[in-house]
Order: C-alpha cells, then sequence, then structure tokens
C-alpha cells in the first residue's frame, strides 16, 4: 500500500454545505487518492459537481465505515457479504455534477482520481436519507459509559432505519427479520412508532416461499433465504405489534398467513420419530451467529417454536378464533411434554443442546436452550441451575462449554436476567462488551469488529441496550398491550448515583427518576391518563393509576 500523507496539503474548505477540495493532477494513467472523514456515520447518497475537467477524468468514491488504522481498507467482493460499496463518475468538459441515486452508509469516502492532467475542484455533498424518527424516549444516568453506549445504540437504530428495518446501512442493507424483531422494541422505547414494523410484517408475508414459510427478509430474489425460525420470529412479530399497540387489526389481516406458517411445522417431513421438530435440510436454520447444533433434531428450534405457538395461541382467542386457539393450544400443550420429555437432561437439570439419529441426547447444552426455558417457564426446579451453570457465567463473561450468543441473541439473555434480578450482571456485561463499540460512535454486528472482513460496524441487532438500561435501572416494564400497565420495579446498582428515562407509550410520556439521597432512594414517577403501575420496591409494594406524579422514598 502507498503511503497516506496528512492532510495538511490538501487545498480544501466548507462552502454552503459543501466540501471543496482542489485537486492537483497526477498525470494521464495515475491517480489520487483523498480519503474524507465525515464527521459521523452518515447514511445518504453522494452529490458531486466538478469545475475546469478536461473530459473524460474519472472520479471513484470508496466508502468506508470506520478508518482504525490510518487509512481505508479496500474489501474484496464476491465471498458472501464482502462487498465494495463504491460509485464512479466520468467527467465532462468544463463544469459538470452528479446524484448518485445509490444510499449507502459510510463515515469515510475515499475519493480516487484518475487521469488528471490539470487542476479541478470538486465539490461533495451527501443527501441524507432516514425514517422520519423524532426519538422522544431518553435514558440517561450518572455513568457517563452507559450514557455513551445508550447514544450509539439510538444512533445505530436510527441509520437502520429507512423504508424499511435494514440489517446495515453499508452492505446490503436487507429487511432481515431476526434482526428487524430487535429493532421494533428498541424502536418502542426510543420513539414508539410501530409503523415500520406493520410495514414490515406485510412485506414478509407478502412475498410466498415454499410450504407457506416466509423469507428471511423482503423482498428479495435470494431463493436460499427461508429460514424457518425465522418464519416464527415473523409470528412473534405480529404479537409484538399488537403488544404495543393493543390494535387486533393486523393480527386479524395476518392470520391466514400465520396459519400457512404453522402448518409447515404440521407437516412429517419435518418431524421425527418422537413427533419432535427436526433439522429440514431443505432451507437455512440460522438460529443465531453461534455454534448451536444444525443436527437432527435441535432443541434450539423446538423451544423458539413452543414460545411462538404460545404467543399463537393467545392472538387467536383475541381475535374469537376459538377453534385455531384450541387446535394449536393442544399442540403446544403436546410439544411442551415431548421437548420435556426428549430433551431435558434430568441428571444434569439443563436442556441437552440435540438428539442424534438413534434419540440420545448430544452435546454440551447452551446458553440459549436454558434462556428459553427459563422464558417458557420449562421444569422451574431446574431454573437454579440453568442460571448458575450457563446463563450467570456468560453474563460474567467466563468460560463454559456449549453454545454461546451473539451480540444479537445475547438480548434474550439480558432481558431473562434482568427480569429476575439481575440488573448489576446485565449492566456489567454490557459495559464490557458495548464500550469498545465507542470507538466507531456505532452498535457492531458482533462483539468484535475487523474492518477487513466484511463486518458491519453499525447494526441495530446489537442496539437493544436501549430497552435493557430502561427495563433494569430506570425499572420501567411493560405488562400489559399499549402500555395501559407497567411495572415500576428499579434496580440500584452499585455505583450509580442518579437515573432517569422517558418512554414515549401510546397513550403519552412515561417519566420515571430516582437518585440517591442522604437517607435513601428518592423517586418520582408521572404517568399519562390510561397507564396504571405496580410499583415493585423493596420496601413498597402498590398500584397506582395515572395521570399524576408520584413520589417514593426507598430507606436505604
Amino acid at each position: 500500500m502507498q503511503k497516506w500523507n496528512p492532510p495538511e496539503g490538501i487545498n480544501k474548505a466548507v462552502r454552503n454545505d459543501w466540501m471543496e477540495i482542489a485537486i492537483q493532477p497526477a498525470g494521464m494513467g495515475k491517480f489520487t487518492a483523498i480519503t474524507i472523514d465525515l464527521g459521523e456515520y452518515l447514511i445518504g447518497n453522494l452529490i458531486v459537481r466538478a469545475d475546469g475537467a478536461r473530459g473524460g477524468e474519472i472520479l471513484d468514491f470508496q466508502h468506508d465505515q470506520c478508518l482504525r488504522k490510518g487509512h481505508p481498507e479496500f474489501v474484496r467482493i464476491g465471498d458472501g457479504c464482502l462487498i465494495a460499496l463504491a460509485n464512479r463518475m466520468r467527467l465532462a468538459a468544463g463544469d459538470c455534477g452528479h446524484e448518485f441515486f445509490h444510499i449507502i452508509g459510510a463515515r469515510h469516502v475515499t475519493m480516487i482520481a484518475r487521469d488528471f492532467d490539470r487542476p479541478v475542484t470538486v465539490r461533495l455533498q451527501y443527501r441524507s436519507v432516514g425514517y422520519p424518527f423524532e426519538m422522544k424516549g431518553s435514558f440517561d444516568c450518572s455513568d457517563s459509559a452507559l450514557n455513551e453506549i445508550y447514544a450509539i445504540c439510538r444512533r445505530t437504530q436510527k441509520l437502520c432505519s429507512l423504508d424499511a428495518y435494514v440489517d446495515t446501512p453499508w452492505r446490503e442493507q436487507a429487511q432481515w427479520w431476526g434482526d428487524a424483531r430487535v429493532q421494533a422494541k428498541n424502536t418502542f422505547y426510543l420513539d414508539g412508532d410501530a409503523r415500520l414494523l406493520a410495514r414490515g410484517i406485510r412485506s414478509i408475508a407478502g412475498q410466498q416461499a415454499p410450504h407457506g414459510l416466509t423469507y428471511g427478509h423482503a423482498p428479495t430474489s435470494a431463493g436460499n433465504c427461508v429460514l424457518p425460525d425465522f418464519s416464527l420470529t415473523w409470528i412473534l412479530t405480529v404479537w409484538d405489534h399488537y403488544w404495543q399497540t393493543g390494535d387486533l387489526k393486523l393480527v386479524k389481516e395476518q392470520w391466514p398467513r400465520i396459519r400457512q406458517v404453522l402448518g409447515y411445522f404440521q407437516d412429517r417431513l419435518v418431524r421425527d420419530e418422537r413427533d419432535l421438530l427436526k433439522y429440514d435440510e431443505r432451507f437455512w436454520l440460522f438460529e443465531d451467529w453461534s455454534t448451536l447444533p444444525k443436527s437432527r433434531t435441535p432443541t434450539f428450534l423446538n423451544l423458539w417454536y413452543l414460545i411462538a405457538i404460545r404467543q399463537a395461541t393467545e392472538l387467536a382467542g383475541l381475535i374469537g378464533k376459538k377453534t385455531d386457539a384450541k387446535k394449536i393450544d393442544d399442540n403446544a400443550v403436546r410439544h411442551e411434554e415431548l421437548v420435556v420429555k426428549h430433551l431435558f437432561d434430568p441428571a444434569a437439570k439443563l436442556f441437552a443442546p440435540c438428539l442424534d439419529e438413534k434419540g440420545r441426547q448430544t452435546g454440551d447444552p447452551s446458553v440459549h436452550d436454558q434462556t428459553m426455558a427459563i422464558m417458557l417457564g420449562l421444569v422451574p426446579q431446574a431454573h437454579q441451575t440453568m442460571i448458575a451453570q450457563r446463563l450467570l457465567p456468560y453474563l460474567e463473561d467466563r468460560e463454559i462449554p456449549g453454545a454461546k450468543p451473539s451480540s444479537f441473541w445475547a438480548t434474550y439473555v439480558l432481558e431473562t436476567m434482568g427480569q429476575l434480578g439481575y440488573g448489576k450482571q446485565v449492566v456489567d456485561f454490557i459495559r464490557k462488551k458495548w464500550t469498545p463499540m465507542l470507538s466507531t460512535g456505532t452498535a457492531w454486528e458482533g462483539f468484535e469488529w475487523d474492518e477487513t472482513k466484511g463486518w458491519s460496524a453499525c447494526h441495530a441487532w446489537t442496539a437493544h441496550p436501549s430497552f435493557h438500561f430502561v427495563n433494569v435501572l430506570a425499572g420501567l416494564t411493560q405488562t400489559a398491550p399499549a402500555w395501559r400497565q407497567i411495572k415500576f420495579s428499579p434496580q440500584f446498582v452499585a455505583g450509580i448515583d442518579h437515573v432517569k428515562s422517558t418512554v414515549p407509550s401510546p397513550l403519552g410520556p412515561i417519566d420515571a427518576a430516582w437518585k440517591r439521597t442522604s437517607s435513601g432512594i428518592s423517586a418520582t414517577l408521572t404517568l399519562p391518563a390510561g397507564v396504571n403501575v405496580k410499583i415493585d420496591l423493596p420496601v413498597k409494594k402498590e398500584t397506582l393509576q395515572g395521570p399524576g406524579t408520584f413520589n417514593l422514598t426507598v430507606p436505604t
């Protein structure tokens, strides 16, 4: 690689929202490359104007997420997600300009000027794009590191919200539905807007995949992107939309499609000898970017299915589909019995990750499966073992056998452990794993990021601390559709002296704050009309009804 020089020698200026650069000629067959820092990660389309060209000169623009080594990485193309986003403009004689139509997310852009034999002035501008969030939610506390993490999660979610939720603004910009579920919950706490989720639910449902399933993202022409577990996630997002809005219209509209998805899982081709779900080699079983087994009878798939059909049962009942509700509920009861009978190891008090071809439990138990068992309330007498041997060591970053969640699936562990009172461990885990992401100002695709490998440095499936902080530290948790009922149960984590937060519920803003005083904890809660709260504090348990502002004191 040629040496990259400091910027002092570049003749540049900012005039009327344009970056103006005077390009000195390198000569025919040669090039000059200049890397520009946009100041923050942006998503938009590039606008270029050039004055004084001979005609025929070439301007290439290579887009990079962030530079941590001082120079751009020219990523090779043609291998999965490793793509090189670039623009090319061939200049006309005299003055010319062009606005590129392709929307690209980047923090740095490298302009490569080829075949320049005379000075040319180039002006650059970005037209930013994005979903019109108001970002009415907020979180602030006495720990500046947590505030910075919240800020990058907020920024990342905004960058990944266009006309659809996209996995990343930099790479394929696809509406992957596993990502979208996490992004929707981020959105509910950051802004309260459920329209982007509703649009995505319809988009996913509208493109038919084989055997009643949905595509993993839509719209798509990728026939290999059919993920049975993402089809179950799609059902869960229909539930999520109802839970956020209290509106059953979308449930009624999508019910025939829900039945189609559930029909696939009743096919004998996807069942093993015990009537458990097995790995269907025709499709992509994603589960998580982890070492979860993709083999004969995966526990993950069976537990995720049980979560989905339980929610589907409730949705059917809410819209008056009594026959469907009874049928799905009977299936759920039967499936739960099979899961516990065949996949739970009573000696270890843990769920095994899978069954082999002979029906034997095999492999090291995963964090994922124990988390879902607790979410489902399965084998409650084993929950403490699951926590002690898998969930707690994972949060404490201790070495454990078995598959461990990625930054994406970690949200389910963090939410579950937060609900169980492990707020300190949740906060410490987030602080440790997300602090490195502050170097780019965005939340990464994984807990590590390598700019040479095509990994995304802006991935909103990792922006979930935006609501975990509100749940755990501000103590606000939704307990009824449309936020008509909430729980207020902040965890007063050592080292944090004050917290304040706003959740933009459909009924109006819900505000919570607390601070340490010489005599204990002083807390304030403001509710809009129509919202009831169950206070769950160590020395105070009562139910209050909005509207109103309530002051609470917790002695130390």
